[in-house]
């Protein structure tokens, strides 16, 4: 369970990413929505795989 996962590393003091296009379930309609809404309520934030690979790319021209 990808938010179980998230509040588990969450209260370990990680920083938590849910990629919007990498995470997918098979609970009803809307199960899905809320575990995007909690993580970027209350656990960490939600984006999707594009941006990280584009800030990642922009870091290692920096660095």
């Amino acid at each position: 369970c990808v938010l179980g996962t998230i509040v588990d590393s969450y209260y370990r003091g990680y920083d938590c990413i849910a990629l919007r296009d990498c995470i997918a379930t098979t609970s009803p309609q809307g199960g899905l929505e809320n575990v995007f809404y909690n993580c970027g309520n209350s656990y960490g934030f939600v984006t999707d795989s594009d941006q990280v690979i584009q800030s990642a790319e922009k870091a290692a021209k920096k660095a």
